[in-house]
């Protein structure tokens, strides 16, 4: 396929594409639109749910990528003007009708990949269920936040920049992300100082009292620049590259901890039904 957007395409290529075997895979991102300090765009989540899943679904082969969600769980962040944030129940309900809509079609594996912090929980609470829902598709989420901050943490310590100030939030990478795919949407001159600090402190602080607690954003955004955006985006299309040749077919919705094994030849499955998320949901991308 020389186009990965599913909306690309008409009804009838699609149609004949799943008919062939052409394609038998689509990828739904899952950002969202909240506040990224004063100098990031509202749509920083969403940006990188679009090329996080471009590069995704072109590296799978027999791929498509699903319109992106681009709204995400975000009550964390409505203290600022302009974020929208929906309820778990909603984005539950969203992800279920996407999946049912595309397996109803054809589609066979479905890959989903937030790429907002908030959003890690519900993805990984509705897997199982999806199972159920759609048992001859194969279901496949990366709900591991954790992994997700190591490799950022490993992209920005090449380049000298320590996990404090990468951060989890309008920070060092998401600064660099933005540099790197949309430069003409980051006003760096308004860019100012956030909260540093560790994972954990920032998890509590941010769940106890809201993003107010933490400023706009947490992380150093003085060390961001175009080469480590780019380090990054190199790094994560790596992690997360997608290969379900040995998961096709198989009918399970599983949860993935490890992007190594979701995006290599391995997909591991939890017998023990316990869902691979972080505890700490602080928004990282």
């Amino acid at each position: 396929m020389d186009k990965v957007k599913l909306e690309d395409y008409t009804w009838p290529e699609v149609q004949e594409s799943l008919r062939t075997g052409l394609v038998d895979t689509v990828v739904i991102t899952i950002g969202s639109t909240e506040q990224h300090g004063p100098h990031l765009p509202l749509a920083t989540d969403a940006l990188l749910a679009q090329a996080v899943g471009e590069e995704l679904a072109k590296r799978l082969g027999r791929a498509l990528l699903a319109p992106p969600v681009r709204v995400g769980c975000s009550d964390h962040h409505m203290a600022f003007a302009g974020t929208i944030s929906i309820q778990q129940e909603t984005l539950a309900s969203i992800l279920r009708d996407y999946v049912v809509s595309l397996a109803r079609h054809g589609f066979r594996n479905v890959v989903l990949v937030p790429t907002h912090g908030g959003n890690f929980r519900p993805v990984a609470a509705i897997v199982g269920a999806l199972k159920d829902t759609v048992p001859q598709t194969n279901v496949v989420a990366y709900t591991s936040l954790e992994s997700f901050i190591q490799t950022i943490s490993a992209a920005s310590s090449e380049f000298g920049v320590p996990p404090e100030a990468a951060g989890g939030h309008a920070d060092e990478t998401e600064t660099s992300l933005i540099l790197a795919l949309r430069p003409d949407l980051v006003r760096m001159e308004r860019a100012v100082a956030g909260y540093v600090g560790s994972t954990e402190s920032i998890a509590s602080i941010l769940f106890a009292r809201g993003m107010p607690a933490l400023a706009d954003d947490f992380g150093s955004d003085a060390l961001a620049n175009l080469a480590i955006g780019r380090s990054i985006e190199r790094k994560r299309e790596v992690r997360m590259r997608v290969h379900v040749d040995e998961s096709r077919g198989n009918h399970q919705s599983r949860h993935v901890d490890d992007p190594i094994r979701l995006c290599g030849r391995q997909i591991v499955d939890r017998s023990d039904g316990v869902s691979f998320h972080s505890h700490v949901t602080v928004d990282c991308f």
